[in-house]
């Protein structure tokens, strides 16, 4: 059986600040209820948990929409296509091929080893291979 394609975190950067910035905020909130500056006091358990939690959220969804939201929207979107079974499919410039992956099984099988590969590069696409072994998939 094939393993299934690793697409990565989409935008691995901005997980980790939500969800690094909702810890520091939650644990700043327990371990600081109160902030008193002068006459002032801060509840900032109350200020701390909203935002706190709204960024954990935040970064926990990006997280699941990654490993396993990404691949049921693409099957909703290609279930809308009424498929024949003699489409051939074409990827251009779509990332990582996750709808060409998806469109596959439902492709024509009959061009399904005789597919061209591209690769692009600065300003001009690259000839890669003609055939799986050559395309690196």
């Amino acid at each position: 059986m094939a393993k299934k394609p690793d697409y990565g975190i989409d935008a691995p950067g901005v997980v980790r600040n939500l969800l690094v910035i909702g810890t520091a905020l939650i644990v700043s909130g327990i371990v600081f209820p109160t902030i008193h500056l002068g006459n002032v006091t801060i509840l900032w358990s109350r200020s701390a948990f909203c935002p706190g939690g709204s960024c954990l959220l935040g970064g926990l969804l990006m997280l699941l929409y990654a490993k396993w939201g990404k691949f049921r929207h693409r099957d909703r979107m290609l279930n809308m296509l009424r498929w024949r079974g003699d489409e051939r499919v074409l990827d251009v410039g779509t990332g990582r091929g996750l709808l060409l992956i998806g469109a596959a099984p439902t492709a024509d099988n009959r061009h399904r080893n005789r597919h061209r590969c591209l690769e692009h590069q600065g300003s001009f696409w690259k000839f890669i291979g003609a055939y799986e072994g050559q395309c690196g998939y």
